[in-house]
């Protein structure tokens, strides 16, 4: 008796876990997608030069931001600025080299921008650290005319150094 509880209420919740099916036209997907993939480009080049306060502008400052690290470590905005500072002071630059990138489109005004692909941290000592394979999912959101990063998940391998300094 004991396993057929479970079991029923299984059966049970299943059903009424049906996603509902999207309102919107593959005209609309495709327009949001490219609005989403146009917002993610000055993102990433801040990401890539490693102007901190640049990317952080493009974030959406609320109490319901947050970004989950590799590690599994979460950040709310003024963590996610402190850590920035911090790795700034010993990044000259990050290349990410996508092996793929995707944005499924939530709704007019909210988007999920998957990428997966190679990032490697260039130290100001000439170090290069690698983490590869490394995938982020971000929630893009639309607020106030603006697409903003709202919460993300990031995960990858631990870097390893790939050149050392000198």
């Amino acid at each position: 008796m004991k396993f057929m509880l479970p079991l029923l209420f299984a059966l049970l919740a299943v059903p009424g876990c049906k996603g509902r099916e999207s309102t919107l036209t593959e005209f609309q997907k495709a327009q949001v997608t490219e609005e989403v993939l146009a917002a993610m480009k000055p993102l990433a080049e801040a990401f890539a030069r490693v102007d901190i306060e640049a990317a952080l502008r493009m974030c959406h400052r609320s109490p319901d931001f947050g970004l989950v690290m590799p590690e599994g470590k979460a950040l709310g905005f003024e963590e996610l600025r402190a850590l920035g500072k911090e790795m700034a002071g010993g990044l000259q630059k990050q290349t990410f080299t996508p092996a793929r990138e995707k944005v499924i489109v939530v709704s007019p005004d909210a988007a999920l921008y998957c990428w997966q692909g190679r990032i490697d941290l260039l130290q100001k000592d000439g170090a290069i650290l690698r983490s590869d394979p490394y995938s982020l999912t971000y929630l893009i959101r639309k607020v106030e005319g603006r697409w903003s990063f709202a919460y993300g998940h990031e995960s990858g391998v631990p870097y390893q150094v790939v050149k050392q300094p000198g």
